[in-house]
């Protein structure tokens, strides 16, 4: 599938608007990828909607592997290999620092727990005096 943008002048109003045409052409040879810049070459119908030829790659876009960086809504952020790795140190960092929260969260409720337990038997055993 090819993108192709144009821009053109709205006819009565001072503004310019931006044409988007999506072509499906052939890649015999599978060289092409996501982000590449093409130049593609009309040709006999190859199918129902396909009717051009992928005749060479201008730009090639950087790759990245699905592990570089994933953005928080669950899809693949295109960002330079640095920039992927320190987005990764940075969630990893802010995930230890979470976990630790979770740990004194978790300590500081035990605490308060065995306090209760041990202000409700001294209770008990007040009554029991008492009585």
């Amino acid at each position: 599938m090819v993108e192709v943008f144009r821009f053109a002048r709205h006819r009565k109003y001072p503004k310019i608007i931006k044409h988007r045409k999506k072509y499906m052409a052939h890649d015999e040879r599978e060289v092409a990828n996501l982000g590449d810049r093409v130049r593609i070459k009309s040709c006999r119908p190859l199918s129902k909607n396909k009717t051009f030829n992928l005749e060479e790659i201008l730009v090639k876009a950087p790759q990245f592997t699905s592990g570089d960086v994933k953005a928080q809504k669950g899809n693949l952020s295109l960002l330079p290999p640095a920039a992927a790795a320190a987005a990764v140190a940075k969630k990893e960092e802010r995930v230890k620092e979470l976990a630790k929260v979770m740990e004194e969260a978790e300590l500081s409720a035990r605490e308060a727990e065995e306090e209760t337990e041990g202000e409700s038997k001294e209770s008990e055993e007040q009554d029991k005096a008492n009585k």
